[in-house]
């Protein structure tokens, strides 16, 4: 009999400098991807999912998101997307089996996240396995995350950002930038 032990801990980071939901305020970092898409500046879009075969209940969703940044590209806004699958689990800088290009980007949006005050909803999972005689660490991601980032690859911002009851999607992300987006085309076809 082989037995593996697994201790669960959710990742929480506490989040401030964002204002509260429903008030009408966007939270700083969501204002910091706006402006740069007001701007005009470059900005590269990362779609992280689990598998590229979304799971079930997950499909409708994933095709929407990825409608919504079509769209976001097509009108300019969004200069580069990629996809990555990250599987079920991304192992940690201190595994001894790791991508360590996967774990260098999780360990910049935690940190991108630790700078901005508020929780990105991995799950971090504490293995011991009599099999291989091994302790290791890896990180449950969410079904779907996205990161906007600018010409340079600063992380502006990553969704879905969690703190208590307060949230940010990454449809709540994409319509804010699509919603300013539009409020830009607006004034300026007004003024012309």
């Amino acid at each position: 009999m082989v037995v593996t032990r697994v201790e669960t801990t959710t990742i929480q980071m506490t989040r401030t400098g964002s204002t509260r939901s429903g008030t009408g305020e966007r939270h700083h970092w969501t204002q910091t991807c706006c402006d740069a898409a007001a701007e005009g500046r470059t900005l590269h879009v990362r779609i992280h999912t689990r598998s590229v075969v979304p799971a079930f209940g997950t499909r409708n969703y994933h095709e929407d998101v990825r409608e919504r940044v079509r769209r976001l590209a097509d009108a300019g806004t969004i200069d580069d997307v990629s996809v990555e699958a990250w599987g079920n689990q991304v192992g940690t800088s201190h595994s001894e089996h790791v991508d360590a290009e996967t774990a260098a980007t999780v360990e910049t949006y935690l940190a991108w996240a630790d700078r901005h005050d508020v929780a990105l909803p991995f799950e971090e999972r504490h293995c011991n396995s009599a099999l291989i005689d091994d302790t290791y660490t890896v990180l449950v991601p969410p079904h779907l995350l996205l990161a906007v980032a600018d010409g340079d690859g600063t992380v502006l911002g990553v969704a879905p950002t969690v703190n208590g009851s307060e949230s940010v999607s990454v449809m709540d992300l994409l319509t804010l930038l699509a919603d300013r987006t539009d409020h830009d085309d607006q004034r300026a076809s007004v003024s012309a």
